[in-house]
């Protein structure tokens, strides 16, 4: 248990750190949206993709921040015998699972709505 909250730890930092480094390329995204568009009338383009690259980066940050805390709370539990520190681990990996789990099921779904809309869209071009 104890090595699999270390490989939670780093898999949390990773997470992390990628969330802001996704959340800092949304802002640049965002100032910088103009001057990589070019005049070529896209201008708005770049401020909405870097306000969905800031909303993507804040929204995973959470399961990370969830598998960091069963990563801390399940280590700390086990050496001092804390049946409630266990019991708050596994809630964390529990939500950090369930988010994954959703976010898997909501793309997917969005995968389907949009073979069919291109295949609508194919069958009455």
């Amino acid at each position: 248990m104890l090595e699999t909250c270390r490989w939670c730890k780093f898999l949390a930092i990773l997470g992390i750190i990628f969330s802001v480094l996704m959340m800092l390329g949304g802002v640049a995204l965002f100032f910088m949206g103009n001057v990589i568009s070019g005049g070529t009338g896209l201008a708005a383009l770049g401020p909405a993709l870097g306000a969905v690259y800031v909303g993507f980066g804040a929204l995973y940050l959470y399961p990370s921040w969830k598998l960091m805390r069963f990563g801390s709370d399940m280590p700390a539990g086990l050496k001092r015998e804390e049946q409630h520190l266990v019991t708050s681990a596994f809630g964390s990996l529990k939500t950090s699972f369930r988010f994954w789990g959703i976010s898997a099921i909501v793309i997917i779904g969005l995968y389907v709505l949009f073979i069919i809309g291109i295949s609508m869209f194919g069958m009455f071009s």
